[in-house]
């Protein structure tokens, strides 16, 4: 019986390595496969353009929270993650096999759908290149490496997690224990140094993220203590306007298609697995997607009335120099995004290159661009920053403007044209920003902090057509 119990032993452990090797092989041999959408809605909202090389297994993305359950209560969704019907994907988080084991990535849609209620509990209204006002991506980042750093990440664990959302064969279920849970623990680990910087800093919140830092890490330019680069999530539908012309916050940089490269290897795609194809494909249609319709019902004489205001105090910067760049000393918001896009940065994104190992073209700039209002009842909160929660306040002296407010809500104040931005109730706003922090200040920008009340009502009418 010992020496059965033996050579049992044995059998298993080579039936395991067996496993382990196909496993090994079929990285190498199997094609990258992508789920694919006929619908072009869908497809911007979950289709993959190849950031998941360097990603998680998505059944073991989907096991993190009942994993860690303690460090995200509520799932993904907690973090702004926005989920459709049935779907176990939320949008923003596409799907590829890549050597035989199906991987999540994660895609334009993650940052750049949101949505809007019109009341608390209400129906959530989705709407394409919108900002996601709720995603907080730093937490969600940080989730990640949380969780796969904890005890609690073994392969047990995971498995037992992968069955609560999903049948797992017995051949899996080896393969996920001894293979694959052991080596994104391996991985992980290794890449969390990279995510140091983020500590010490003000919290992003939901709804932004500091770009030039996140340049800095993956380009190995030194990450000095008083960068501070935060700037909201911007819109990306319209884009055919914009073409050939200096956009971003700082207007550095003059090709959509530079920023979707750079962006995705952000998001972790390589040079081998970025679909440029599919990146194409994108471009073009963000080129025609429109600027959203406002949702709810308008006032049209008192816009009408409005489109003159707009046209005597907006339209100089906003239409006649729409994308011109304002020098930080006259529009006088905060210039840390502006500082930390330092030279040396845009010399390292220039020699990374545009793709198809071209030079890019991006430059460094002494202000803000004047940019298009399309749509910009979505764009809430204001300024680069997103240091105004509404319109109305962004239509008052700076000392008047709120100091402090919750971001993060989804019901929309169509009274002072932007979101809920309370800290308690139904609909509340879930994150505290304090606007005398690094890189969030809210000064500046003091066109139209002289017009009447009832000129700012009509203004505000106007602006939800845009």
């Amino acid at each position: 019986m010992r020496r059965f119990g033996r050579w049992t032993k044995i059998l298993v452990g080579l039936a395991v390595v067996l496993i382990v090797v196909a496993a090994g092989v079929a990285f190498v041999v199997v094609p990258n496969v992508p789920v694919t959408y006929s619908d072009p809605n869908d497809r911007y909202k979950y289709g993959s353009f190849g950031t998941e090389a360097e990603s998680l297994p998505l059944a073991v993305w989907q096991a993190l929270p009942d994993v860690c359950p303690d460090q995200l209560p509520g799932g993904y969704a907690s973090l702004g993650a926005i989920y459709e019907g049935q779907n176990v994907r939320p949008i923003g988080i596409s799907q590829r096999r890549v050597g035989g084991v199906e991987r999540m990535g994660v895609n334009c849609a993650f940052c750049h759908v949101g949505g809007v209620q019109e009341a608390p509990g209400g129906p959530l209204q989705v709407v394409l290149g919108m900002p996601n006002q709720r995603l907080d991506f730093v937490r969600y980042v940080q989730f990640i490496l949380s969780c796969v750093a904890d005890p609690r990440f073994t392969g047990e664990n995971v498995v037992a997690a992968m069955r609560k959302h999903g049948p797992v064969s017995a051949t899996e279920a080896i393969l996920y224990r001894t293979g694959v849970v052991p080596m994104v623990k391996r991985l992980t680990a290794a890449k969390a140094p990279q995510f140091a910087w983020l500590e010490g800093r003000p919290a992003a919140g939901p709804g932004r993220l500091d770009t030039p830092n996140s340049l800095k890490r993956m380009l190995n330019v030194a990450i000095t203590p008083d960068s501070i680069g935060t700037v909201d999530f911007p819109s990306v539908w319209n884009q055919a306007p914009r073409a050939g012309r200096f956009v971003h916050w700082d207007a550095n940089s003059p090709s959509l298609s530079e920023r979707d490269h750079i962006t995705a290897a952000i998001a972790g795609a390589t040079t081998e697995s970025l679909d440029d194809a599919e990146l194409k494909w994108l471009e073009s249609w963000l080129d025609k997607l429109p600027p959203p319709k406002y949702p709810f019902r308008i006032d049209e004489e008192r816009a009408t009335r409005g489109a003159v205001v707009y046209e005597q105090q907006c339209a100089l910067c906003h239409v006649q120099r729409s994308l011109d760049v304002t020098a930080i000393g006259l529009v006088a918001t905060d210039r840390q995004r502006l500082d930390a896009l330092s030279t040396d940065l845009v010399t390292r994104m220039n020699a990374f290159g545009g793709g198809a190992g071209t030079a890019a073209h991006y430059r460094k700039t002494g202000g803000y661009s004047n940019v298009l209002l399309d749509g910009i009842w979505a764009r809430a909160p204001y300024l680069h920053n997103g240091s105004v929660p509404t319109m109305a306040d962004l239509l008052e002296p700076p000392a008047r403007r709120p100091s402090v407010f919750y971001a993060g809500s989804t019901v929309y104040d169509q009274e002072r044209m932007g979101f809920v931005w309370s800290g308690s109730g139904p609909g509340a706003g879930v994150f505290r920003f304090e606007t005398r922090l690094p890189g969030n200040g809210n000064g500046g920008h003091d066109y139209g902090t002289s017009l009447t009340d009832a000129e700012k009502r009509d203004l505000l009418e106007y602006l939800k057509k845009m």
